[in-house]
């Protein structure tokens, strides 16, 4: 009998096709159609042009936030894709879903603890 299980799925192999060097710890959006969708990528390592690293698709991490904005702990979140930075407010194929808030940030935090990729309704 043929088994389905792959891998435990939290992490991703991703080839660097951007034309530039990736820093490891540096958000990345993986995958997504014409801009739309996709899900927010850590790399483990230094992902040189043109080579393929791991990044991490799950757990909390400490992401650059947008300036003045108050985060509740649960609060769904987006990452801006041009700010490279947490906001709360969508802003079309700018923007996907980056997770939920795990530890609740004030307006002065330049950085806030998210569960990336979790999904809230």
């Amino acid at each position: 009998m043929s088994r389905i299980y792959d891998q435990e799925g939290d992490r991703f192999q991703y080839k660097n096709e951007t034309g530039q060097d990736i820093a490891v710890d540096t958000p990345i959006v993986i995958g997504g159609i014409d801009g739309v969708g996709g899900v927010l990528g850590i790399p483990q390592t230094d992902i040189p042009n043109g080579e393929t690293g791991t990044c991490l698709v799950t757990k909390a991490h400490f992401l650059p936030k947008k300036a003045a904005e108050v985060m509740p702990q649960g609060q769904k979140v987006y990452w801006h894709k041009d700010t490279k930075e947490v906001c709360l407010a969508p802003d079309g194929t700018k923007t996907i879903v980056a997770g939920i808030v795990c530890v609740a940030a004030s307006g002065a935090d330049a950085k806030v603890s998210v569960v990336i990729n979790a999904r809230s309704s």
